[in-house]
């Protein structure tokens, strides 16, 4: 964002509102993918919580998640709606308490639709319109359709609506442009990119094109310019949002708040690209996170180094509506932070702060972390479908054990941060001092610095029981024997 020093003006209208927003520098998700940093966000739990892990949680795991803030405002007389595309389809999948949820389906039959849509290519240009999504909804669902001004239009309509009616809501806006492939529409597009570009990327970057990529600085260069169109498309936008809150009288009694549920790797050093897969630098656990308040509403705090949460969002948004937070959240409200509260400030710093892999979705490509983990098959052999509940594809329930033990699991105290990795070998553990513009410098993992560090990360999963301890590892309750035999009984014998 170009408001926090970015080169690029790719954020003109998010800029307007940093100056007077509480920008929280140091904001962490709980796991960078979707659907289980969403809900971490708002049901204020970490993912061993709510017991989402991945991207692909069975039904039962969804019915057994806690209470969401969009269930409790709803009992507190507050409207609540989710407006998003493709990445958003996470909230088709599970029930949060929305009263309105335009969000597109993730089944077996979406992607069967999905496909007899692409192979009639040369309509796509004409059906692709606010019109043609009501005709086909299913263009909701393409990662390369991902059109911020759909989202928009709709939210705006939103609004208007609640403010006819002169009831408090609470509206989620979640874009997927910023999300590979990253195909922004014109003039986005060609906002930033070079045109005399032609490389294998000159419309959008796919989270994977061949199985080894041999990118040059033109590639990259043009990669991340197609990735800043898509930011300002998103800021275009939210500039419209804002205007609308002005037009409805109000922008003097509504909060704005501006995170994301994942950053983003591009090809910075040996990070490679994407995110989910490794929890080293700081590009994709810190999210943005900003604050903006009501224009009555003045906050001390305009800009805090601090670490904080995605799981504060939850007990934040509620003390925003005046509630009390549930006391099942396992985060912290951010408004003494915004107000300089000296003593939540020192409260913050003292406490430990969780981030954790996903599942892996291939088990072939580039990046360090495929020689750092312990192997399991690409998705497509660890998923099945549920017949039971529309076709969704979840995870199979034998390869779950193996999938919790071989996360990658880091742990962050003030400007210290510790990372378990999990091999087949042993477990490696990396440590860093994190600096203040946030770069991370490597550490010895065997200083006594980090022993708190180490305390904290094996507390969090051991205490809750669903984790025991054996040897190195931090296995899921009850399912040691089950993960390898063999390799399990060598471990043991050398601890």
């Amino acid at each position: 964002m170009s408001g926090l020093g970015y080169h690029r003006p790719t954020s003109p209208n998010i800029d307007l509102l940093i100056e007077r927003a509480t920008v929280f520098q140091r904001a962490i998700t709980p796991l960078p993918r979707t659907f289980p940093a969403w809900l971490s966000y708002l049901t204020g739990t970490y993912p061993q919580t709510h017991g989402v892990l991945h991207m692909f949680p069975t039904q039962d795991d969804r019915e057994h998640i806690p209470r969401a803030v969009p269930d409790i405002l709803g009992e507190h007389g507050w409207h609540s709606g989710v407006i998003s595309d493709f990445a958003g389809d996470i909230f088709s999948r599970v029930d949060l308490g929305f009263k309105r949820i335009s969000a597109p389906e993730f089944t077996f039959i979406t992607l069967i639709k999905m496909r007899s849509m692409e192979i009639h290519w040369a309509l796509m240009p004409y059906v692709n319109t606010e019109w043609g999504r009501k005709l086909f909804p299913i263009l909701t669902e393409f990662a390369h359709a991902a059109y911020p001004q759909y989202l928009g239009t709709e939210a705006r309509r939103y609004i208007k609506q609640r403010a006819r009616r002169q009831e408090p809501f609470l509206l989620t806006v979640f874009f997927s442009a910023t999300h590979f492939p990253y195909s922004s529409p014109e003039p986005f597009y060609h906002m930033f990119t070079n045109s005399n570009y032609d490389g294998d990327y000159k419309y959008h970057k796919p989270n994977l094109l061949k199985a080894r990529e041999d990118l040059t600085t033109e590639d990259i260069e043009h990669i991340l310019a197609l990735y800043d169109g898509a930011v300002r498309a998103v800021d275009n936008e939210i500039g419209k949002i804002l205007t609308t809150l002005e037009d409805e009288g109000l922008a003097n009694s509504t909060w704005i708040i501006i995170t994301a549920d994942h950053g983003e790797n591009l090809y910075e050093g040996e990070l490679g690209m994407g995110h989910g897969e490794h929890l080293r630098g700081h590009n994709v656990i810190n999210v943005p996170l900003m604050m903006i308040p009501p224009r009555d509403f003045k906050v001390s705090t305009h800009n805090t180094n601090i670490p904080v949460s995605g799981v504060d969002i939850a007990p934040t948004l509620l003390e925003m509506a005046g509630l009390s937070p549930d006391s099942a959240m396992e985060g912290w409200s951010l408004l003494p932070l915004m107000e300089s509260n000296s003593l939540a400030a020192d409260g913050f710093r003292s406490r430990p702060i969780f981030s954790e892999t996903g599942l892996w979705f291939a088990d072939w490509t580039e990046g360090f972390y495929q020689h750092q983990r312990m192997q399991y098959p690409d998705v497509s052999k660890l998923c099945r479908l549920d017949p039971f509940h529309g076709y969704q594809i979840v995870l199979k329930d034998e390869v779950r054990d193996l999938m919790e033990t071989a996360k990658h699991r880091a742990v962050i105290l003030d400007s210290l941060k510790l990372i378990i990795i999990p091999t087949r070998d042993g477990m490696i553990e990396e440590a860093y001092r994190i600096s203040e513009d946030g770069s991370e410098a490597p550490y010895d993992p065997s200083d006594l610095a980090f022993n708190p560090l180490r305390d904290a990360l094996h507390a969090e999963l051991v205490s809750n029981g669903n984790f025991q301890e054996v040897g190195d590892y931090i296995i899921p309750e009850g399912s040691f024997w089950r993960l390898n035999r063999r390799v399990a009984m060598e471990r043991l014998r050398k601890s």
